[in-house]
């Protein structure tokens, strides 16, 4: 069944909301394939959309007129069997709904629950459970939505309860039963909470058992594992299931005052504990990659040298250092000291030196087949513990079967990842590897 298409008209949300639109598009992009404002060219392309969702700041008079012409642009075009759903505070106005007028088209929901309520009412079967990507990747996205943890630099779920969502485990199972692609790339909110809305129990270990079974897919990418929820059934199944070939959780910092201060919910010790158990289990057969934040609040140098020092003894990708930023007094880490701006970006300098050298040693995974050729600028490649990545350059000759390395550039680039993602680094001349490898220079990996 082909997916229904909806548009997202949210925008110049307060602070108040916009952790509750993040959501709710999060959630929305379960059951639509979702596209926004800035997705479309002209208002004449509302009439090529199933169902068009409205959220909108009103709390100024320049913000209650910019609503009122987006809202009537997209009635006067949008189809008539397409319902318009207009969420929270541009419900409550009575100068709206007075515009609008009544209309069976439209439908007005004060709060963002309800309206979520009527989704999940009308969609019962959610239509993308499994994106197919070039490259022999099958993507299920959004396992889980919501969070039942409270980081305290997480303003979304500081500004709603933000419901555990999960996809019943018939649906996947009857959907991964399908999969024929080598690669599988399970994503979600906080996936390690996974099944407690619908089960009362964490059950993520069972969503790998049912893929494993699937003998056409060869390695799983597991996104969004949080450390502070990790139980013996799951942990079991990475350090015993060959098919796991990638975890990515969320580190954010192994400094024991920052993970309190954070709310974390453990300490470098849990942290040190499972990752040993996995690598004494799994050895070099599985990949760790993890995000963090530079310069949270009171962060000192000492901090950042000793996320370091924890992420060279395990072996863990930094796939990506996100700066921190205020939430405008949302989240309770807005009330801790603040680093000034310089001492956030010496402390990012850091991290992404890090990368850099983390970089430099990728070339060990440049050196494998050309699995899908998109034009003779782009190319997929695929390595032998099924990364792939996709490069930019000249491959007028190459071709799909074709053996292919690259070295990598030996100074500081931007983010890259040797994980299911495609980011973006450079690559110069390479050298020559023996037998029928084709090698190619001036190349750059791209996202």
């Amino acid at each position: 069944m082909d997916k229904k298409k909806l548009l997202n008209l949210s925008s110049f949300n307060c602070k108040g909301t916009s952790g509750k639109v993040d959501q709710v598009n999060d959630i929305l992009q379960q059951y639509y394939d979702v596209s926004t404002m800035d997705d479309i060219e002209n208002a004449l392309e509302t009439k090529n959309f199933d169902a068009v969702f409205f959220s909108h700041c009103i709390g100024l008079g320049s913000s209650l007129k910019l609503a009122l012409r987006i809202l009537q642009g997209s009635l006067e075009y949008k189809r008539e069997d397409s319902p318009m759903y207009v969420v929270g505070c541009a419900a409550k106005s009575p100068i709206i709904r007075e515009k609008v007028g009544e209309r069976k088209d439209v439908k007005w929901f004060t709060d963002y629950e309800s309206f979520l309520l009527e989704i999940k009412a009308d969609n019962t079967i959610k239509n993308d459970i499994l994106h197919r990507e070039k490259g022999g990747v099958s993507h299920l996205h959004h396992l889980t939505s919501g969070c039942l943890r409270k980081c305290a630099f997480c303003k979304s779920n500081y500004m709603d309860t933000s419901k555990l969502d999960s996809i019943p485990l018939e649906d996947l199972e009857r959907e991964l039963a399908q999969v024929t692609d080598p690669r599988l790339v399970i994503e979600g909110m906080n996936t390690t909470e996974y099944g407690l809305d619908l089960y009362g129990k964490q059950s993520l270990h069972k969503v790998l058992q049912i893929a494993s079974k699937n003998p056409n897919i060869k390695s799983i990418s597991l996104s969004e594992v949080q450390m502070a929820e990790m139980y013996p059934e799951l942990l079991n199944e990475i350090c015993t299931n060959e098919k796991i070939k990638s975890l990515e959780f969320s580190l954010e910092s192994a400094s024991d005052r920052i993970l309190k201060l954070m709310n974390r919910g453990y300490n470098k010790a849990h942290l040190e504990s499972i990752l040993t158990k996995i690598r004494n289990a799994r050895g070099d057969s599985i990949h760790f990659d993890c995000v963090n934040i530079a310069g949270f609040p009171t962060e000192t140098m000492f901090d950042v040298a000793e996320t370091v020092k924890f992420i060279k003894k395990y072996n863990i990708y930094l796939s990506h250092v996100s700066p921190y930023h205020k939430a405008y007094g949302l989240v309770p880490s807005d009330s801790l000291p603040k680093l000034t701006e310089k001492e956030i970006k010496e402390h990012t300098k850091v991290f992404e030196k890090l990368q850099a050298e983390q970089h430099n040693k990728m070339k060990v995974f440049l050196h494998g087949t050309i699995i899908d050729k998109i034009d003779d600028n782009q190319i997929d490649v695929a390595y032998d513990n099924y990364v792939v990545l996709r490069f930019t350059g000249s491959f007028e000759d190459d071709k799909v079967g074709d053996e292919i390395s690259f070295e990598p550039w030996r100074e500081e680039s931007r983010k890259a990842s040797i994980g299911h993602r495609l980011r973006d680094v450079k690559f110069n001349k390479p050298k020559r590897k023996s037998g029928q490898t084709r090698l190619r220079t001036n190349a750059k990996l791209t996202k």
